[in-house]
């Protein structure tokens, strides 16, 4: 249920990105080569906010198997040049419930650092800012589900207690009622028996 949730959350955020980012553009440099503020790349192979988030919306639309390919990708990518859009889509990727590389520390870290730079990209900001507060919210929740979860197996081993209570008490009402019969068994003997 959380994760339908959370899928759902990502497809809104996603769609409101693109509609509140629309108005963010690269910046051309005297040359024409697209900049991105923030990274010291001049390189038109780097997403702009609305590439990245349709690459990102597509990944989270496809089967898993795309999500292991995707990593391997953007890992290299984000070594080999260091982008902000390598950076962010990294810990998007990382941030994936579910996955055997799911690491929310590394993406909140990849964030953090992209956050604490000076002169970034505006767009690129303000995406980096959402995914890292999503992120931090989903551990939150996680957290509050593992609290409720641990009050749902207390409150299960107290009923299992208590259930085993109850057997024991009707075993010794059954014992009971047993001796009971068998007192009114020999109170009834003893009556029909002849006087001496």
């Amino acid at each position: 249920m959380i994760s339908q949730l959370l899928c759902r959350l990502s497809v809104v955020l996603i769609a409101g990105w693109l509609g509140a980012c629309s108005w963010i553009g690269p910046s051309d440099d005297s040359t024409g080569n697209r900049t991105l503020s923030g990274t010291g790349a001049n390189d038109s192979r780097v997403p702009d906010v609305e590439s990245l988030l349709i690459e990102i919306a597509a990944l989270n639309a496809g089967p898993g198997a795309e999500l292991n390919s995707a990593l391997v990708e953007t890992e290299q990518r984000y070594q080999d040049w260091g982008d902000v859009g390598s950076r962010i889509k990294l810990a998007w990727l990382l941030s994936r419930p579910r996955t055997g590389f799911q690491d929310n520390r590394r993406a909140v870290s990849l964030l953090r650092e992209y956050l604490g730079l000076s002169g970034t990209d505006p767009g690129y900001r303000a995406l980096a800012d959402q995914l890292q507060s999503a992120i931090l919210e989903r551990g939150e929740a996680r957290y509050a589900a593992g609290d409720l979860e641990s009050e749902l197996m207390e409150a299960r081993a107290q009923n299992q207690v208590l259930e085993e209570q109850i057997a024991t008490l009707q075993q010794l009402l059954q014992t009971l009622q047993q001796q009971f019969e068998a007192l009114k068994d020999i109170e009834t003997d003893i009556s029909e028996r002849p006087a001496p």
